[in-house]
C-alpha cells in the first residue's frame, strides 16, 4: 500500500470550506483527474453517502465508487472506495489557523491489486502529484471567489 498527505493553507475559514469540500458532485471543478461524480444513495451527505465517480488515468477514463466514512462538519471528510485494480481512501482535516485561515490536510492511500501491484511505487509519485494539484485547485477556486 502506498500513503501521502498534502497540506495547503487556504484563506478561508473551516466552515467556507467546508460546504465546496463535500460536495462531491462539483468536486471536478478542483481536482483535476476527476471526469464527474454522482450521488448513488438517497438522504443526507454523510457517514455511508456513496458516490458514483469517472476518473481519468493515463487518459483513460475510469469508474469508481465510494463511500464516505468520516463526516464531522466542519473539521473531518473522508472517504474509501475501489475503481478498476484499486482501493483508495481520502481524507481532509480542516484546522483553524487563528488569523482567519484554515490548514487543511488531504492524506490519500492507494492499494494496487493482481499484477498492477508491482506497479505501487512508480504510481505513487502520480498519486501524490494529482493530490497536491487538487489541494492547490480547492484553495485556489476558494480564494478567488467571495466569501
Amino acid at each position: 500500500m502506498q500513503s501521502g498527505d498534502v497540506v495547503v493553507h487556504i484563506a478561508r475559514t473551516p466552515e467556507e470550506i467546508w460546504s465546496r469540500l463535500v460536495d462531491l458532485e462539483s468536486a471536478h471543478e478542483w481536482v483535476p483527474d476527476l471526469v464527474s461524480a454522482r450521488r448513488l444513495t438517497d438522504g443526507e451527505v454523510g457517514v455511508g453517502a456513496r458516490y458514483a465517480e469517472v476518473v481519468a488515468i493515463g487518459g483513460k477514463h475510469t469508474d469508481a465508487e465510494l463511500e464516505i466514512t468520516e463526516f464531522e462538519p466542519p473539521h473531518t471528510f473522508a472517504h474509501a472506495g475501489r475503481g478498476g485494480p484499486a482501493r483508495f481512501t481520502a481524507s481532509f482535516r480542516l484546522e483553524p489557523d487563528g488569523s482567519g485561515g484554515t490548514s487543511v490536510t488531504h492524506a490519500w492511500t492507494l492499494e494496487l491489486e493482481g499484477m498492477m501491484k508491482m506497479m505501487e511505487p512508480m504510481v505513487r509519485g502520480l498519486v501524490q502529484k494529482n493530490a497536491a494539484a487538487a489541494a492547490d485547485g480547492l484553495r485556489e477556486l476558494l480564494e478567488s471567489t467571495k466569501s
